[in-house]
């Protein structure tokens, strides 16, 4: 029985003779193989690294799934890849908190304060801490909606399949013209925020606690505690506004937000690259 050494130099001696080549063959050894792994190895790290940075182009450029699919397929990526990649993005977005960037975010929560409040009360939430400047006429145009819309919701008509189609028809006119009242406030709150951020961002250092979704936030001058599970912030913004209940984000929350959402753009394509890794093991 040759060993493989044997064999390679009794082919190389028979072959070498007739065609001229030099008596240098190498032997087979750990050293071989060990070298063999680690290059294997390198080109599928340079290989999951090229992919990550051409899908984060693709997304930045605002693609959606299908489309980065088309792109990254078309340049030479296994689409088995790129489909786990994509699968492990989505999964992870899901999880994320969704921040309100503008009033359609958080417009259902100004019509549940509606149903939910008296007139007064209502009126008192959204005026605190000055947050909608109402002219008098607005605050009497918000307390007859309020009102009716009371009246809509204990309605004892409510019991008729007509009568109901026709009540909710007038609660869906009635929540237009509150959000017509509330909406440019609203919005000048959340452009507040936004820019305040871009001009805090530089200053500002944001470090996570350790705990899922806390941050801690200091600009220099003032320390916060995020919770973005919870959007909440413990800064006089925040606490001393309607906020919490209408659902209103503060600069140090934006703020938060965004290295949240950096960070999980990191782990997103790490996770990804992991299944990749796992699955070409599992076929090997």
């Amino acid at each position: 029985m040759y060993t493989d050494n044997e064999m390679l130099k009794f082919l190389h001696q028979q072959c070498g003779h007739r065609y001229g080549v030099p008596n240098t063959v190498p032997e087979f050894n750990n050293a071989i193989y060990t070298d063999w792994t680690v290059t294997s190895q390198r080109q599928g790290e340079k290989y999951l690294s090229n992919l990550k940075t051409a899908a984060n182009k693709c997304y930045e450029l605002g693609m959606d799934d299908e489309a980065a699919y088309e792109v990254l397929t078309h340049n030479g990526y296994e689409a088995q890849d790129v489909k786990t990649l994509i699968a492990m993005r989505t999964q992870q977005n899901k999880q994320r908190p969704v921040l309100a960037s503008k009033y359609e975010d958080i417009a259902h929560n100004i019509e549940a304060l509606a149903t939910d409040l008296s007139p007064d009360d209502f009126l008192a939430t959204i005026t605190s801490n000055n947050m909608t400047r109402l002219s008098s006429r607005e605050e009497i145009n918000v307390y007859d909606i309020v009102r009716r819309l009371k009246h809509c919701v204990s309605n004892p008509e409510l019991t008729s399949k007509n009568s109901t189609v026709r009540i909710a028809h007038n609660m869906r006119s009635l929540m237009s013209d509150l959000h017509t009242i509330i909406k440019p406030f609203v919005e000048e709150e959340l452009e507040i925020s936004q820019l305040s951020a871009m001009v805090k961002s530089a200053s500002t250092t944001i470090i996570s606690t350790g705990r899922d979704n806390i941050y801690s936030t200091f600009d220099g001058q003032e320390a916060c505690k995020v919770d973005l599970q919870n959007k909440t912030c413990n800064c006089d913004r925040f606490r001393n506004g309607v906020f919490a209940k209408i659902g209103i984000p503060c600069e140090h929350i934006v703020l938060a937000h965004r290295k949240y959402s950096d960070e999980g753009k990191q782990e997103t394509f790490q996770q990804s690259i992991e299944e990749i890794v796992a699955q070409a093991r599992r076929m090997a």
